[in-house]
């Protein structure tokens, strides 16, 4: 408890001197442990090599291939927390279904490939991203991950997107000529449609990660997944998500977790299982 205390405070320590100041030092924003994790990252980039169609990486035993050079610390190196699941927990999810929310040009599948699951539903609502993540299944033979080409949020209908990288974001304020109309569903609807045993939800949805859990109250409930939960992107969910999801389910254990030491206040999740 006093380690979780310890990193949010440092969390919200950092947010302020970001927001006050137009240069920090160093030190203000970052400790030796983080300045340690630089080193180990850029070890892990000089492993990146460009192919004839795509880029490499070779990395602990593993090789992973995407159509662009994107490849991000907290995906590769710290694999979204799933690393630090209990071994019980991950031999509970082997042979689920996975939903995988933001799932950009298919990063994060290829490390949720590594659980075992029997599939991952992959939800990329724009254009661009989506063809690329369809390469990405295509170069690494991913046979078990299905692109689904919505957003997901609180219940069906259409969103407007506003395309911008990995960063896209669902917005009431782009109209349909400035931004990319798409379908959405929620959690619960396409579990129900599609009759899956859901063992892991993993979101990264740039804000809209305290919607879409509402719209998985019952997968969530039935199911008790692990859940992969971005944090960072509005102040009200370090407060709001890890709420609703204990009340949902008193039973989850969870855990705030720092995916980038390099930047002083992106990248933080909630990894919630039970057990």
């Amino acid at each position: 408890m006093n380690m979780i205390k310890e990193r949010f405070m440092k969390f919200i320590r950092n947010k302020v001197y970001s927001a006050l100041l137009s240069a920090s030092e160093k030190f203000e924003l970052f400790d030796e442990e983080d300045l340690r994790f630089w080193k180990e990252y850029r070890i892990l980039r000089k492993h990146v090599k460009r192919g004839k169609i795509n880029y490499i990486l070779k990395w602990k035993g593993r090789e992973y291939r995407l159509p662009i050079n994107h490849f991000e610390m907290p995906v590769f190196f710290h694999k979204y927390g799933i690393d630090q699941l209990p071994s019980a927990i991950v031999t509970r999810v082997e042979g689920k279904d996975f939903i995988d929310g933001g799932a950009f040009i298919g990063d994060s599948a290829l490390v949720l490939s590594e659980l075992k699951p029997r599939r991952i539903y992959a939800f990329e609502p724009t254009y661009e991203n989506f063809l690329l993540l369809k390469e990405t299944i295509c170069l690494n033979r991913l046979s078990n991950v299905v692109p689904v080409k919505m957003a997901l949020g609180t219940g069906k209908g259409k969103v407007s997107l506003f395309p911008y990288a990995s960063a896209s974001f669902v917005s009431s304020i782009y109209g349909q000529h400035e931004g990319e109309e798409v379908e959405m569903t929620s959690v619960d609807e396409f579990v129900k449609e599609n009759k899956l045993e859901v063992g892991v939800i993993k979101l990264d949805v740039e804000g809209s990660e305290s919607n879409v859990i509402v719209g998985a109250k019952e997968t969530i409930k039935i199911y008790r997944p692990v859940l992969i939960v971005s944090l960072y992107h509005k102040g009200q969910d370090f407060f709001e998500i890890p709420r609703i999801v204990k009340e949902l389910v008193p039973e989850y254990k969870l855990r705030f977790l720092n995916l980038n030491r390099e930047h002083p206040t992106f990248e933080r999740i909630l990894l919630s299982y039970v057990g």
